[in-house]
């Protein structure tokens, strides 16, 4: 198999309801950004300090969906929810069942159950499968490449 065609495989693969639109370093300056927002107004409790350097650990293969981006059935997230102001820590990982933008509700997946969050109640990340991936560094170096 070319290269052309093993590209053109991917594409058709991908997932048509998102397509990554930025490089891998915009991704991961976003995340950054938004994890140091978040945090910014709970860093006087000392576990947040801890928790804020693992989760932009934990977030490096994961994109910042913006609270008017959709999201879609099957994709896997983790969010922050700062509930729990004096320790917040990231969600363990859920499965998107359904999306309810007019009531602004996400039905998760979880090991042990089902449950839904309220999406403008928490900072959603989606995990970036291969072809994300294969999109941002399309979106980073492609022209090197054409």
């Amino acid at each position: 198999m070319d290269d052309d065609s093993f590209i053109d495989e991917l594409l058709s693969e991908a997932d048509t309801k998102w397509k990554v639109s930025s490089t891998a370093k915009e991704i991961k300056e976003e995340i950054e950004e938004v994890v140091v927002d978040f945090f910014e107004p709970l860093l006087h409790y000392e576990k947040n300090k801890e928790n804020m350097k693992n989760i932009l650990e934990k977030l490096s293969d994961y994109i910042y969906i913006h609270p008017d981006e959709p999201i879609f059935p099957g994709r896997y997230i983790r969010y922050l929810d700062s509930k729990y102001y004096d320790n917040c820590k990231l969600s363990k990982g859920e499965i998107v069942l359904k999306y309810e933008p007019e009531k602004d509700i996400i039905l998760l997946k979880r090991f042990r159950g089902i449950f839904k969050i309220k999406k403008s109640k928490v900072c959603l990340f989606m995990k970036l499968n291969k072809t994300d991936k294969f999109r941002a560094f399309l979106n980073e170096y492609g022209d090197e490449y054409v």
